[in-house]
């Protein structure tokens, strides 16, 4: 299957991989961390929020506001194609801001600030 030459140079590549040493994982540092917690917090609720939305929006929209579902499926996917709309659209407006030098004075994270600030009062 493998020529003498590709078998040598593969265990060329294993022997070098094997012989470096990963340094050990810094797991003290890594649980006191608080950009890291709020990482893992802020992920878990977003993703929380996104899949109950996701998964109990249909059955809200048709139990309790008695949509039937041709109205439903619209209305449940209206908060998405917002979502990538608006993504789409205030990314090439930071990019295009950043590119000309007029983020320069409030800087990208303050632009990423306003960016989600205004996609949360829209969706």
């Amino acid at each position: 299957m493998y020529t003498r030459a590709e078998r040598d140079e593969l265990n060329f590549i294993f022997s070098q991989q094997i012989a470096k040493k990963m340094p050990p994982i810094p797991w003290s540092q890594l649980i006191k961390s608080a950009p890291l917690w709020a990482i893992l917090v802020g992920h878990t609720t977003y993703n929380w929020g996104f899949y109950v939305l996701f998964t109990c929006l249909p059955k809200y929209l048709k139990e309790v506001l008695g949509f039937d579902m041709k109205h439903n499926a619209l209305y449940s996917a209206l908060p998405y194609l917002i979502m990538w709309i608006s993504i789409n659209v205030t990314t090439q407006v930071g990019d295009h801001l950043i590119a000309t030098g007029k983020c320069k004075k409030v800087g990208s994270t303050i632009l990423r600030q306003t960016k989600t600030k205004i996609y949360v009062q829209f969706v």
